[in-house]
């Protein structure tokens, strides 16, 4: 059963509906759906030309990248050569579509211990 998503947000932010896909739990360092807890779209293209409803559960700002490694990496702070994730703000979502080179997903939490829900939309 997918985690309770608060408010209307996933319903009026997408046409059609959604499909839970699982959850990263990126607790103060980087995570793909590859490293989560209970790894999801694992195999094969992965999240490749997907297009993801990403929920933010946290407390906090998470910040998400799209990689082409199961354990590419994201950054809470700018760095040379890392990479600077787009920021999801605490209780927000955001529809993204993975472009075909990208297979994975990475998330992290400027602090304390994030959970980004991902779920497909359908439809």
């Amino acid at each position: 059963m997918p985690p309770p998503v608060k408010g209307q947000h996933l319903q009026d932010a997408i046409q059609g509906y959604a499909v839970y896909l699982g959850t990263i739990d990126c607790t103060g360092t980087s995570k793909t759906n590859h490293q989560a807890t209970t790894a999801f779209n694992n195999t094969g293209e992965g999240l490749s030309g997907k297009v993801l409803m990403l929920v933010n559960e946290h407390t906090d700002v998470i910040r998400i990248y799209p990689v082409k490694a199961n354990d590419g990496t994201v950054t809470v702070t700018r760095a040379a050569g890392a990479a600077f994730g787009f920021p999801i703000q605490p209780g927000a979502a955001l529809t993204m579509n993975m472009g075909d080179a990208y297979s994975w997903l990475a998330a992290v939490a400027a602090s304390g211990a994030g959970k980004l829900d991902e779920f497909e939309k359908k439809g």
